[in-house]
């Protein structure tokens, strides 16, 4: 995956970041036009070397609801930038261009065929406010840009009505439960005994290990994975929604068939 959260949040508010991006892309940048021109080379370049997805991480320091804005207040905001290379942009003066690039960006992802992972719900570390990762306020994002895919992460904890109502409403949408068994294994296994009744299965991408650096914590974070949907689907198949091989069925889809088919990792003959 390509992250976008630096260039939209960070490089974007303070002169220095501007030139990170200039030297990435080994071009000028003395506009907001040469600035956009520059991420989308480098989102190009990052797809040309086998980067699946943009991956945006926002929610931590900002809202997901991201206005729409005229270019000309987003431009005079990046000029502040220009002009005096020490300037630093602060919150929320940056909002307005923070939603105008993530926007660009969103155009960027539809152009390259980028799917697009979103942090919602729960955040690391505390003293953080969690209503502003709810993925209610992204749903005019889920609109604008209907041709863009996005793969909601963690299982919007602890919205879960909210986040199956956007599962269930929105085509583009999928949702990744990365973390979130480690998080809340209970609230795992309520959501995906409640997504098989309201959410396609093509839908679910049941497990991400969210672990960079160290392997073996990976393989605990699966076999708890594969504890909570072994449980909510037995739980199915006992109060007689589901029969065993429609469970071992959604299991599969869950966890290889549909993610592999979403970020484009199988060929066109199996996706036949």
């Amino acid at each position: 995956m390509f992250q976008v959260l630096q260039h939209h949040e960070h490089t974007a508010r303070d002169w220095r970041g501007l030139q990170q991006i200039s030297e990435w892309a080994d071009q000028p940048i003395t506009s907001l036009d040469e600035f956009t021109e520059a991420v989308f080379e480098i989102l190009r370049i990052a797809k040309d070397r086998g980067a699946l997805a943009l991956k945006d991480q926002c929610a931590y320091n900002r809202t997901l609801a991201y206005d729409v804005v005229a270019r000309a207040d987003a431009e005079h905001i990046f000029n502040r930038l220009l002009n005096d290379m020490n300037a630093v942009l602060g919150w929320p003066e940056a909002k307005p261009l923070d939603d105008y690039l993530f926007h660009q960006y969103m155009r960027f992802a539809h152009e390259l065929d980028f799917p697009v992972q979103i942090h919602t719900g729960h955040m690391a570390g505390s003293f953080n406010r969690v209503d502003k990762a709810n993925v209610r306020k992204f749903v005019p994002v889920l609109e604008l840009h209907r041709d863009v895919k996005f793969d909601l992460f963690h299982g919007n904890w602890p919205y879960m009505g909210d986040l199956l109502f956007v599962a269930k409403n929105y085509p583009n949408v999928a949702l990744n439960l990365t973390w979130l068994y480690i998080i809340d294994p209970l609230y795992a296994q309520q959501l995906l005994e409640r997504a098989v009744m309201t959410v396609p299965h093509s839908k679910i991408h049941a497990f991400g290990g969210d672990y960079t650096d160290i392997p073996e914590r990976t393989l605990a974070h699966i076999k708890l994975a594969r504890h909570v949907i072994a449980a909510a689907l037995a739980n199915l198949v006992d109060i007689g929604w589901l029969d065993e091989e429609q469970a071992r069925s959604i299991a599969g889809q869950w966890f290889f068939d549909k993610a592999s088919r979403f970020f484009a990792l199988v060929n066109d003959e199996l996706k036949s």
